[in-house]
């Protein structure tokens, strides 16, 4: 039994659709421009009758209400052809990640930004936190190593975190939303893994970490608290500006005070950290390495972090090879 070419047309366009809404993050937004659909009243042609072009009958128009051309606007079409292509539009967000110039709010994005914590959460920090895991399980070495475990893992949900804020394009602007709080949730997170390996004690451990989770509440509310008011952006503020530098200062201080305050890797670290604070607030308007459109201040802060983690887990290194510790 054969079916019409209209009814064919029709059928896999609502198809497309159906798949273009499933992949489209948001929910609030609409998802393609009103189409007016007309259908024809006349009988479907018989078995093995060919329907040839009639004026005078009514016939299958889908209109684009809008100006928006969207790939949903050409559903009117019956090539068989153009309509696959619209199915695979669906798919473009993935095939542009870490590619797209700008964010969903119209910000701009530098092509190399988040691609220093995507490879750190794909490929380096799960690489060291399973060799670390592993060479656990095996005895190979002792048990106080699981602080280290811990402060890779804090590490890799942060990395993670703002990887997918800046290299997933995301096409609506309550999922950048969500992205953004969940990154700024887990720089807390970063922030206190660090002081793990620097503890002696269990029951030591165990009053960092409810510290540590109640920085992490704080800065959780506060997230929540902006992002109900229209008027006030998440990323800022003086009570969580206010909350990073207290548990950063706290961290730093005891790290110092375990490994050493005279010790050239935490000095180093320390003067690490300042820069990578002070490029966050874009102190010149550009220095001679960034490119437009490429490489930013920004750019320059998270570079700047990954030093000073790297010289973090360092001093954690040395600390659990030579001091005794949980």
């Amino acid at each position: 039994m054969t079916i019409t070419s209209d009814f064919l047309a029709i059928s896999k366009a609502t198809l497309c659709s159906s798949i273009h809404s499933i992949a489209t993050p948001s929910r609030n937004e609409p998802l393609a421009p009103e189409v007016d659909v007309e259908l024809s009243s006349a009988p479907w042609p018989s078995i093995g009758e060919r329907r040839e072009a009639d004026p005078s009958r009514p016939t299958v128009t889908v209109t684009n209400t809008s100006n928006d051309p969207s790939p949903l606007a050409t559903l009117g079409h019956t090539d068989s052809e153009s309509l696959p292509e619209i199915c695979i539009s669906s798919r473009t967000s993935f095939a542009s990640v870490g590619t797209h110039s700008s964010y969903a709010s119209g910000e701009e994005r530098p092509l190399l930004r988040g691609w220093l914590h995507g490879i750190l959460s794909i490929v380096v920090l799960p690489v060291v936190l399973v060799a670390t895991v592993l060479a656990l399980s095996l005895q190979m070495i002792q048990s106080h190593w699981t602080l280290m475990v811990l402060l890779l893992a804090g590490k890799l949900m942060s990395c993670t975190a703002s990887g997918v804020l800046h290299l997933y394009p995301f096409q609506g602007g309550d999922a950048v939303s969500r992205a953004s709080k969940v990154d700024i949730v887990m720089i807390p997170v970063s922030i206190g893994v660090s002081v793990f390996p620097f503890t002696r004690h269990f029951e030591e451990a165990l009053v960092i970490a409810v510290i540590q989770a109640i920085f992490v509440v704080l800065t959780g509310i506060e997230v929540v608290r902006r992002s109900r008011c229209r008027s006030l952006s998440i990323e800022g503020g003086g009570v969580r500006v206010c909350l990073i530098l207290t548990q950063w200062m706290g961290s730093v201080s005891m790290v110092g005070w375990r490994a050493g305050f005279e010790s050239p890797f935490w000095i180093a670290m320390f003067l690490t950290y300042i820069l990578a604070f002070l490029s966050y607030r874009r102190p010149l308007r550009r220095m001679p390495w960034h490119r437009l459109g490429w490489y930013g201040w920004h750019e320059d802060f998270h570079t700047l972090l990954l030093l000073g983690d790297v010289l973090l887990c360092v001093l954690a290194t040395h600390f659990l090879l030579y001091h005794r510790s949980i």
